[in-house]
C-alpha cells in the first residue's frame, strides 16, 4: 500500500471537525458582538435619556421667558458621564435657541412627542449618539414643543462593548478550546481498540493461527467478525493444505516406489520378453501416477473454486452434451443419452467448470470399472422443481453398507479393488454437488451395475427467460 492510500483517521475527524468548531465560534463571535452592541447602546440610551429628560423637567417660564434652571440632580446626571463628551441644545417651539450648541442637530425637526428618539450622527467631526425628546410649554408668550436634544461620544460605550464581548467570548472561546481537546481524547480512546485488534492479527502466523479474541466496541464488532470469518477460512484452507500435502505424499509414495522398483528390475533383465512384460507393467503404473496427479488437481481446483466461485445459470442439457462429445472423442466409448419429461432446456445454477469436471469423473469411473462391453447411459429427467442427472453402468456397483463413506478422500469401495484408482473421484463429485446445493445418491441399477443421481434445484427464472 502506498503512502497516498494509507491516512489517519484521528486526523481525518479532527481535520472534519476544526471547520465545524470554526464555523460555530464565528457565528458565537457574531452573536456575541450583536448582543454586546445592543446590550450597550441600550444601556448608555437609558442613560442619554435620562440627561435629556432632566434637562427637559428645567424648563420653565421666568417672567414670560422661556429659561433652562438645570438643578444641581440634573447637573449631576450630566457630570457623572465623565468619560464621554456631552453636548446638549434647547429649542423654543418657534426654533429659536434657548440654551446649548445651536448647530447641534441643526437640520433635525423639532420635536412632537415627549417620547426619546435615538439617532446616530457627527458632531464637530466626531461620532456621537443623539437623543431628541420633546416638552409641551404652555401659559406663556409662546405655547407649544420646546426641543431638547443631547449627544454623547461613544468612547465610554466603545469600551463598554468591548469589555462585554471580552467577558462573554472569551470564556466560550475557552470552552471551545477544551471541547476540541476533549474530542481529541475522545478519538484516541475510541480508536484504541484497532490498535488491540492490530496487535492480535500481528500476533498470527501460519504456524499460529487463531480467531481475534479481544473486547471491541459494538460499532466496530461486525469489523471482527468479518476478521474472524476470513481467519476461519484461511484456518480451513490452511488445514485442507496440510492434509492435501499429507495424503498427496502417502498416495504418490507407494506408485512411484512400485514404478522406480520396476525400471530397476527391467534395467538388470537381459530376456527381451520378460523385459516387454517389465516395460507394460511399467506402462501400468505410469498411467496410474498421472491419473493420480490429474486428480489431485482437479481436487485442488474445485476446492478453490468452491472458495472464490459464483454460481450462474447454466444450461444443463448443453453442458451434458458437450461433456458427452469430449468423453466420446477421448475415449472412443459410446454414451446414450436419454432425455425425459423436459419440455424446455432445464437451467440450474451452476459452475460450468466444477460442474462439467464432476460428470467427466462419473463418466472415466463408469468406463474405468464396467468396461466396454456396453455403453454407458446418462439420463437427464425433469421433475418438480428439480432436474436429476443419472449416469448408469453395468460395473461392479457400491455396496449399500459402504455408499455412505465413499465419498470421502482416497476411499474406495471393496469391489473396486483389482482396478486402479486414486479413491478421488466420488469425493470430487460430491464436494462439487454440495456447492450446488444438490443432492447425490447411489442406487443399484436393474440388471446389475451402478446408478449415481445428481438431483438439482431448477432455476425458474432462467428458465422462463429462455422460452
Amino acid at each position: 500500500m502506498t503512502g497516498r492510500e494509507t491516512y489517519s483517521i484521528r486526523a481525518r475527524l479532527f481535520g472534519r471537525l476544526m471547520p465545524a468548531f470554526l464555523v460555530l465560534g464565528l457565528g458565537l463571535f457574531y452573536y456575541l458582538h450583536s448582543h454586546a452592541q445592543r446590550a450597550s447602546e441600550r444601556s448608555f440610551d437609558h442613560l442619554l435619556a435620562a440627561s435629556a429628560l432632566s434637562i427637559a423637567d428645567a424648563i420653565q417660564y421666568d417672567d414670560g421667558v422661556l429659561t433652562v434652571d438645570l438643578t444641581h440632580s440634573s447637573l449631576a446626571i450630566i457630570a457623572s458621564r465623565t468619560a464621554n463628551r456631552i453636548f446638549y441644545r434647547v429649542t423654543a417651539p418657534d426654533g429659536s435657541l434657548i440654551t446649548g450648541y445651536s448647530e447641534l442637530a441643526a437640520k433635525a425637526p423639532g420635536a412632537t412627542s415627549s417620547d426619546p428618539q435615538f439617532a446616530d450622527g457627527t458632531f464637530l467631526g466626531v461620532p456621537v449618539r443623539i437623543c431628541t425628546l420633546g416638552r409641551f410649554i404652555s401659559g406663556g408668550r409662546q405655547s407649544g414643543w420646546v426641543t431638547v436634544v443631547v449627544a454623547e461620544t461613544n468612547e465610554e460605550q466603545e469600551q463598554f462593548r468591548a469589555e462585554l464581548l471580552r467577558l462573554s467570548f472569551g470564556p466560550a472561546a475557552g470552552i471551545m478550546l477544551l471541547a476540541m481537546a476533549l474530542i481529541w481524547l475522545a478519538v484516541r480512546s475510541a480508536l484504541r481498540p484497532l490498535d488491540a485488534i492490530e496487535r492480535a492479527i500481528a500476533a498470527n502466523d501460519a504456524v499460529n493461527l487463531q480467531r481475534l479474541n479481544v473486547p471491541v466496541p459494538q460499532e466496530i464488532h461486525h469489523l471482527v467478525a468479518a476478521l474472524n470469518s476470513l481467519i476461519d477460512r484461511l484456518m480451513a484452507l490452511l488445514a485442507r493444505m496440510q492434509n492435501f500435502i499429507a495424503e498427496s505424499a502417502h498416495q504418490i509414495r507407494t506408485p512411484l516406489s512400485n514404478l522406480r522398483a520396476q525400471v530397476e528390475m527391467a534395467v538388470d533383465e537381459t530376456d527381451r520378453g520378460s523385459v516387454c512384460d517389465q516395460l507394460r507393467s511399467i506402462h501400468r503404473n505410469a498411467v496410474v501416477v498421472s491419473r493420480l496427479a490429474d486428480q489431485l488437481l482437479a481436487d485442488t481446483m474445485v476446492a478453490h473454486r468452491v472458495e472464490v466461485s459464483t454460481l450462474v445459470p447454466t444450461d444443463l442439457l448443453e453442458l451434458v452434451e458437450l461433456a458427452i462429445d469430449e468423453f466420446s472423442d477421448r475415449t472412443n466409448m459410446k454414451v446414450n443419452l436419454r432425455i425425459e419429461t423436459l419440455e424446455a432446456p432445464p437451467y440450474i445454477l451452476s459452475d460450468g467448470q466444477m460442474l462439467t469436471e464432476a460428470f467427466r469423473n462419473l463418466l472415466d469411473n463408469a468406463l474405468k470399472y464396467a468396461g466396454r462391453t456396453e455403453p454407458i447411459t446418462v439420463r437427464l429427467v425433469s421433475e418438480t422443481g428439480q432436474v436429476v442427472l443419472s449416469v448408469e453402468d453395468r460395473g461392479p456397483g457400491i455396496a449399500a453398507a459402504e455408499r455412505p463413506g465413499i465419498t470421502e478422500r482416497f476411499v474406495r469401495g471393496s469391489s473396486s479393488s483389482d482396478t486402479p484408482g486414486s479413491g478421488l473421484g466420488l469425493s470430487i463429485v460430491a464436494n462439487v454437488i454440495r456447492h450446488h446445493h444438490a443432492t447425490l445418491t447411489f442406487e443399484d441399477r436393474k440388471g446389475g451395475g451402478l446408478v449415481v443421481k445428481m438431483t438439482f434445484p431448477v432455476n425458474r427464472l432462467a428458465e422462463e427467460q429462455a422460452r
